[in-house]
Parts: C-alpha cells; structure tokens; sequence
C-alpha cells in the first residue's frame, strides 16, 4: 500500500508544478482513510483485528516517511531556486 502510494505520487508529481504540491492535503487524505480502516477493522474477529491494525500502523507510518522525504526534497529545490 505505502509502495503503490509512493508510485502513485512519483507519477503525478512529474506532470505537476512541484511548487504547487500540497503535501498537507495528501497526508490528511491518508489520514482519513487510515482511520476508517482502522474502524473497520474493529469489526473483525480479534487475532484479525490486531494483525490489521499492526499492517495498518505500519502503512502509516510509512507514509509520514515517505511523505517527510517528499517535503524535504521540495524544501531543497526551493533552497536551490533561490
């Protein structure tokens, strides 16, 4: 899931102006969706439940790092351009 985010960025961050890319909107996405998910999984059988929310910590988190690298490149080129 985190891979097929990151491809999925990747790819539309070569047709977008990298100025205009709102990280804030993409993690508060993934956040939302994170959270339904997890709410879901609260209806599944216990030994479900924790190995989905265990999948779903990790998806998270990496999707803050993935998007924590995608900031810092963005802050450097902006360093650069100036």
């Amino acid at each position: 899931m985190n891979s097929l985010a990151a491809a999925m960025l990747a790819a539309w961050r070569v047709h977008a102006n990298p100025k205009h890319t709102d990280f804030l909107h993409i993690f508060l996405t993934v956040l939302v969706w994170a959270a339904g998910l997890f709410l879901v999984s609260l209806l599944l059988p216990d030994d479900l439940a924790q190995g989905a929310q265990e999948f779903l910590g990790w998806c998270l988190a990496g999707t803050v790092a993935t998007l924590a690298l995608l900031a810092s490149v963005k802050m450097l080129e902006g360093l650069l351009d100036s």
